[in-house]
This record gives C-alpha cells, structure tokens and sequence, in this order.
C-alpha cells in the first residue's frame, strides 16, 4: 500500500478508481494540478508522519513506565543498544518529577486515543460534506476535479450515482461512533488511574 502511494501520487498518476471516474488530482486554485512538493507532502503525511507518530508515542509511553518503574526499585543498568535519541529523552524525563511524569503518561494516552478518534470524526466529515477523504490530503491542500466539471472532492461516490442521504447516513452513524467512544473514554481514563 505504501509503495503504490508513493509511486503514483509522487509521479503524479492517477489510481484505476481515480480513471475509472474521470477525476483528477488539482491544487487549492482548482486549475492545475498539484506540484511535486505538494504530493510529495501529501506522500509523507499519508506514510511516513503517522507511522514516525505512533512509534514515537510509543517508545515515550514505553520509556515513561521505565522511568516509573525506575523511580520505585532503583536506577536499571544502561543498554548498549541505546539509540542517541532515546538515551536524550531518557535523559529529559529522568528530570521530571513523578506528578509531572503521570500528567505525561496521561498525554500520551490521550493522543494515543484522539488519534484515531481524529481520524474517524475527519471521515464523518467527509461523508457529511462531501470534501477530502483523506486528513492528509486536507492538509496537502489536494482536491479531486471531475473532467465533466463536477467540482468536488472524492467524487467516486457521487460520480457512481450514489444517492447523497446515503452518504448523510453513514456520516451521521461514523459521529455517533466518534462521540460514544469519547464518552466511554472518560472512563477509560479513570479506570488508568488517570483520572485524579
């Protein structure tokens, strides 16, 4: 999937659904389409950012409760495989003190959990207003153009003749999703011990 993204989009080929529909790739002006930069910036906020995002999360939650863990039964020995960027934050959250720790660990819960959250209300969005499918693309400034004029953004499912209640509908299903999960995640939250 990754390989097909950075093929197409960097050389600036449309996908077989993107020919099937007769859409094309344009630029913020809607004349022309997109430079190599700005697919190149679409590429890797498609790819590379969430991928680089949630290993980082990761490793920080994971160095975190280390560094808790630490704190409780004494200093663990140094590894050798220790990478210069984690032995600088290591260093960075050995300075914290335990409440400014927790209030970490609790921001990177969060984000672990907004996330995807963020992810699906953009869809709900999208399906409600009919504009860019993709956060990425929203943020690359990259929209879809009909070659019969139909100006908007993804328009496979409108070009299909899809009927537009229908895509109201399932926009309305993805933001009732989006909100429970925020209202189950208050819960989550406290049940981490997050919550104090």
């Amino acid at each position: 999937m990754t390989l097909e993204i950075i093929t197409l989009r960097t050389g600036g080929y449309q996908t077989l659904g993107e020919e099937y529909v007769s859409i094309i790739q344009v630029d913020p002006t809607k004349k022309k389409v997109p430079s190599l930069l700005r697919r190149a910036a679409f590429v890797s906020l498609h790819t590379v950012v969430p991928y680089c995002l949630e290993k980082a999360l990761l490793h920080l939650e994971h160095e975190l409760q280390e560094e808790a863990e630490e704190s409780r039964s004494g200093p663990a020995p140094a590894l050798p495989g220790r990478t210069f960027l984690r032995r600088c934050i290591r260093r960075q959250l050995g300075q914290l003190r335990e409440q400014q720790r927790r209030r970490a660990c609790q921001v990177v819960y969060v984000l672990k959990q907004c996330i995807p959250l963020l992810h699906r209300l953009h869809l709900a969005l999208f399906y409600i207003h009919g504009t860019f499918y993709h956060l990425s693309k929203r943020v690359a400034g990259i929209s879809y153009v009909s070659d019969v004029f139909l100006a908007c953004c993804f328009g496979l499912f409108w070009a299909a003749g899809r009927n537009r209640a229908e895509d109201l509908a399932v926009g309305d299903c993805n933001m009732r999703g989006v909100f429970c999960t925020l209202q189950r995640g208050g819960g989550s939250l406290q049940s981490r011990g997050y919550g104090e």
